[in-house]
Order: structure tokens, then sequence, then C-alpha cells
């Protein structure tokens, strides 16, 4: 959404809690813009130092090797170029996806067809109808994969295009600003430069916001940083996107509104909110203050409701809400269990693949300790760091970006403590930093993600009931069980049978039981007859073959691999429930999932076994 509206000349304000949401964010664009002078990123003194050096640059005339693209006229030559690129590109990918859809509904007439004339009988309609689509078929200029093939050329040229343009397109603007307002970038230097916070804002408000905007049109921040960083000039900014909106209380966001003409509200109903300190009779006493009725009161529930609860109650249309559905971060296995439990088994899993899905990726580790009087667990604790100090020893060859991050997340604050404590008394501080080790409750970890996650739950079979109920709220156990990309290790101290059948954690458990023994693609037996020569053919050419494989939420008809390299086959035109084709979109939504797909019509199949294989081969 940023880099849309940055390449539309629009103004971007990206606002969160916490550092760590928009630094990410942040990294994004920079990285697929390839510039990091568009984004200001306030709040920390580097972060203002970075910007010094960056204005400093731009008003001392180097601009490096862009400066050419800013000419007076150039850079408006090369949008128009790049422009009228773009939506020819477009123009011939609706031309393609026309032509790939014509294809898909010619394969499966040409299989009905087949099947009708190898019942016997004199069927002459049906024999011109043949003689006149092989005809078509046959005068195909290249294959369905030879199809796909540009169809992903192009995809990539225009993606590139694009980035190309939203940088000639904002240093077209910086060299506007220079050669007309060159005053105003000098002054917003001077308050950048300025000693006290007053002083720095006072500058900030008699400067033309616009002019600065134009130079740069994204700007990053802390929700409690929004006002040392930027004037409250109402609507400055053409969209705010508030991110992790579920730990943004409504009182902070306030003046992030202020400032927008528009506000996206990003977050996730499932995971948790902001802690709030403020006492129930003091919330009802500034309502009753306020004049406001019990339903105006209720809704604006600072305590217990969020920026994205508020959202939600006001807008109308459903139109105006979308589900991210594409999960990135976890293995199949580890994420799979909030997928079915908390999101109704709605989000389409990315990571799916044949080479993840049979390893366990969760291990539960049974510690028999005991719960103390303070909370703390001492014997899961020993045997997290045991296995902390494992992992760094078996990486301690590797450099820091090969080495695997560590997370540890228990649900109590003084079992946090205590394990914070020991790991930062026995792990040496550089392979802390070298594994980003981070250690806390699932408040610390919202937003957060680490390759191997330890979760100590410090619990025994005589702890409290309060105890139980905390680590029984949905929030804070999703969040708990969803930080891991990579391996998840779970320390019990409490036998399955000793837990509430009806709790979370019973619930985990008897889940784990279950899903290896899950299978993960069809039977063979199942495979339609049209589709088992494929599959025998596939076989003795040396590929590994899943049948029916879920990728993504969809059943891929076959996925192969060779030695690391892994494809799925789209059947097209078989007959049986393989004859429909995915849509282009699909197989979109599936390179972005890693996996590139092959499309195999029938008739291509009837004329050279060998040919398609070949071309699979290529492919």
């Amino acid at each position: 959404m940023a880099l849309e509206h940055m390449a539309r000349g629009k103004s971007v304000l990206i606002a969160s809690r916490k550092d760590h949401a928009v630094d990410v964010i942040g990294q994004k664009i920079e990285t697929l813009s390839g510039d990091k002078g568009s984004v200001i990123r306030g709040g920390r003194k580097k972060y203002l130092a970075e910007l010094k050096t960056s204005l400093q640059a731009i008003l001392s005339g180097m601009r490096g090797r862009k400066k050419a693209v800013t000419l007076q006229g150039y850079g408006e030559q090369r949008t128009i170029k790049l422009t009228q690129s773009i939506e020819s590109i477009e123009g011939n990918l609706e031309i393609s996806e026309s032509v790939f859809n014509k294809r898909s509904e010619q394969e499966k007439e040409y299989a009905k067809i087949q099947k009708k004339l190898s019942k016997g009988g004199f069927q002459l309609i049906s024999k011109i109808r043949l003689y006149v689509l092989q005809r078509r078929i046959n005068s195909r200029k290249e294959s369905f994969g030879a199809l796909i093939k540009l169809i992903e050329h192009r995809i990539d040229i225009r993606n590139r295009d694009v980035i190309k343009r939203i940088g000639i397109r904002k240093d077209a603007r910086v060299h506007e600003v220079l050669a007309t307002n060159r005053k105003t970038l000098m002054d917003f230097l001077k308050s950048l430069r300025a000693r006290t916070g007053a002083k720095q804002r006072d500058i900030l408000s008699k400067l033309d916001i616009g002019m600065i905007l134009k130079t740069f049109p994204v700007w990053m921040s802390k929700n409690s940083d929004i006002h040392d960083n930027m004037p409250l000039i109402p609507e400055m900014f053409d969209l705010a996107i508030i991110d992790e909106a579920t730990q943004c209380d409504i009182a902070s966001c306030l003046p992030i509104l202020q400032r927008a003409k528009r506000v996206a509200i990003v977050g996730d109903p499932k995971q948790l909110r902001h802690v709030s300190f403020l006492a129930r009779s003091k919330q009802a006493i500034l309502a009753l203050k306020e004049g406001l009725g019990a339903e105006v009161a209720d809704q604006l529930d600072y305590r217990s409701k969020s920026i994205l609860d508020l959202a939600e109650e006001t807008i109308t249309e459903q139109k105006r809400v979308q589900f991210l559905d594409e999960h990135y971060r976890s293995r199949p296995d580890i994420i799979q269990f909030s997928n079915r439990h908390f999101y109704n088994s709605s989000l389409r899993i990315m990571t799916q693949k044949p080479e993840v899905t049979h390893s366990r990726n969760i291990q539960v580790i049974q510690c028999n300790g005991v719960r103390e009087k303070n909370g703390v667990n001492k014997n899961e604790s020993e045997k997290v760091l045991q296995l902390i100090q494992d992992t760094v020893e078996s990486q301690s060859h590797l450099a820091p970006e090969y080495s695997q991050s560590i997370g540890v997340s228990t649900p109590f604050r003084h079992q946090s403590d205590y394990l914070s404590e020991l790991i930062f008394r026995e792990i040496p501080i550089d392979a802390i930093q070298k594994h980003k080790i981070l250690i806390g409750t699932p408040h610390s970890f919202q937003g957060e993600e680490r390759d191997i996650m330890c979760l100590s739950f410090a619990l025994d079979a005589k702890s409290s009931a309060t105890a139980f109920r905390y680590m029984n709220q949905p929030d804070v156990f999703n969040v708990m069980v969803t930080r891991a990309r990579v391996e998840q290790i779970v320390f019990l101290s409490i036998n399955e049978s000793e837990i509430n059948k009806n709790s979370l954690l019973a619930s985990y458990l008897l889940y784990l039981r279950g899903y290896y023994q899950e299978p993960t693609c069809g039977q063979l037996s199942q495979l339609p007859d049209s589709a088992h020569p494929v599959h025998d053919a596939l076989n003795k050419a040396g590929y590994k073959v899943w049948p029916s494989f879920d990728v993504a939420g969809l059943e891929m008809d076959f996925v192969i691999q060779i030695e690391d390299r892994t494809l799925g086959i789209d059947l097209i035109g078989f007959p049986g429930r393989f004859e429909d084709a995915f849509s282009l979109e699909r197989y979109k939504m599936l390179k972005r999932a890693g996996m590139r797909i092959f499309p195999l019509g029938y008739s291509e199949w009837e004329r050279s076994q060998q040919g398609c294989l070949e071309a699979i081969r290529d492919f």
C-alpha cells in the first residue's frame, strides 16, 4: 500500500506501538524500492542521524547514480516510456490470460469428444468436431508450459518497471523541490539539528510540509513518538497505516488519525491487545465527566478495546474488510493448530511443500519440574538453557547470517524473569547477539518471530486454577504457539492426563499426537484413470511423485521433486476430477509460495508423452 501510494506521488504515515513493527515494514519498502532515501524513520537518535546525513547529501547535490534521471524533462520522458511499457505488458497479460482460459476449455472439449467416440458407433458430427478442434490445437504457436513461462516473464518485467517508475518519479519530485523550494529543505535540516524538542517543533510548524512530503513521501514512527517527529497538521498525509492494531489503544491513535485523510488499520483480532493500567472506576469517572452515554462509553472503552476493535464496530460495509489469508512464517505443523482452532481453517499455508511435510518440527519434552511458590520452574529452565547451549555449540562455526535465531516464551512473568537471568548469565553476550536470543512472555513476542522457539509452560499438577485460566486465554495461547519459523520445543512439567481436557493446552497436545498420522496426499486409488499414465511416466522418469498434494490450501494434481527442485503439475482436460485448470491468479499465488506450476494439457499428452516429459524437465 505504501509503495502504491508513493508511486502516485502520495504521502504515507506508517505507525504502530512498537519500533519492531515499523522497522520491518521500512526494511521491506527499502528492499523493494531499492531506495533508502524515501523513508523517514522517526524516534531513535540513530534514525535522526541517518535522516540528517541523507538530507545533507540531497542539499549538497550528492544524488549518486540516480542524479541523471532528475535532469529537466528526462525524468518525465522516462516515466512516460515506463508507463507505456507497463500498460502494454498488462494488455498482453490480459490477452495471455484469455488465451490460457480458451485453451483450457478446448482441452476439456477434446477429452469429452474422445470419450464419446470411444463408445463406438457412427458419430459423424463428433468426428467433424474433433477434426476441427485438433486443427485449432495443432495451430497453437506455443505449448501450455511455454505460455506460462511467457506470462511469468512479463510479470517480472512489469514489476521491475513499476519499481523503476517509483524511483524516477520520486527523484523528479526531489529535483523539483530543490529547484523551487530549497530553503524549505534547508530549514527542515535545521529543525533536525535543533538541540531542544521545543525549538525543533517550532521550526517544523513554520515549514511548507507539502514540500517535505514530496521529498520524503513515507514517514514511520511509534505512536508515542508522533508528536516529536511531525507537526500537528490535519490531513497532512494522504494515507495512514496503523500496524499491529490490536496492540494500539484508541487514545494513542487519535494523533495519527488527525494527520491523515484516510486510514488502513491492520491487525489480528485473535492476537494480544494492549495492556491497560487505567482503573475501571477511573474510566467510569472520566466518561461521566465528559457526558458520554453508556453506548459511546462502551465503544471507547480504553481498557479492553483496541483501535482495531473500534474500526470493526464502526465499519458499515463488509467490502472495507480484507482478510489476509496467506501465511508465510511457520512450517505447516507449527501453524496448523492455530489455523484450525482460531482461524476457521481459513489460512493458506504457503510453506506447505513435500520436503517439510513429513518432518516433525514440534517436539514435547517432559521435564518433571515443580512450579515453586514464586512461580518459577527451575527444572524447565535448566532444560531450556541446555537446549540453547547445544544449539550455540552446534552452530559455533557458522556466520551470524547463517545461524538460527532463538526465542524463549512463557506465559508467566516470574518464569520469564528467571529464564532471562539464567540465560544471560550462562550464555556469552556474543552468542546472544549472534542468535538474536529473545526471552519474554507472549506480550514480548507480539510481532516477533524466531527460527527456534522454546515454550516453557512452567505448570505442574499442583498449580493454581488462576494460573491455568490465564494460560487458557485464546490470544495469549495463539501468540505463544505461532512465533516459530522452523522448530518449536515445548517444555512441560505436567502429564497430559492431568490437564483439563477442555483447555487449549490439552487440545494442542491432542493435535500434536494426531497431526503426524494424517495423510499428506491422496492415494493412487483416488486418481482418475486418465491420470495414472502420467503418474507412472513421471515415476519412471526419476521424479518423486505426490498425487493430490495440498499446497497453500489448494489440491495440486501432482507435486514432483528431483534433487532439491519441486514443481506442481496442473492436469488440464484430463477426464475426471482433474479436468479443470487453475486460474492464473492461483498460478501467481502458488509462485509466491515458492511453487511453480506446469500446466499439462490432455491433448499434448495424447500427442507426445515423451515431448511432455522433456518440456517438464526443461521447465
